[in-house]
């Protein structure tokens, strides 16, 4: 397993010692993954699930939100391939350009007004991961 997602994660301080802790620049998505591949890489810590539900997750309201997320969620995937993986800019770039098409056309097909403003945020994250300094 290469990474699981943090919202009820459990690690041990010395897996903190080993790797750092998370990488702050991520905000909101990515973190566990960049997390998971810095615990696979160098240590010999392993990452596994459990089953059982041991916490519930409630999330704050979606439509407050959900710009921030189509932001971060671009930026961020962005921001890991440029750390971790160079090979895979361009099929990141590739994917956010087919998703921001996507959008725009079924603006213009459903004459969808929130749709326009998807692609916005979509193209804003994938060009401020792509341009973005990194830190840790």
């Amino acid at each position: 397993m290469d990474f699981v997602t943090g919202t009820a994660a459990f690690y041990g301080k010395a897996v903190f010692e080993r790797t750092g802790l998370l990488n702050q620049e991520f905000v909101m998505y990515n973190e566990y993954v960049e997390f998971g591949l810095l615990v696979n890489r160098p240590t010999d810590y392993g990452i596994c699930m459990f089953n059982e539900k041991l916490v519930k997750h409630n999330a704050g309201s979606a439509r407050l939100m959900y710009h921030k997320v189509v932001y971060y969620l671009h930026r961020n995937l962005m921001l890991l391939s440029r750390k971790h993986s160079g090979r895979s800019i361009p099929i990141v770039l590739l994917h956010g350009l087919r998703e921001i098409r996507k959008y725009l056309l079924v603006s213009v097909l459903r004459l969808s007004p929130g749709y326009p403003i998807k692609a916005f945020y979509m193209s804003g994250g994938t060009l401020a991961g792509s341009v973005r300094s990194q830190r840790g």
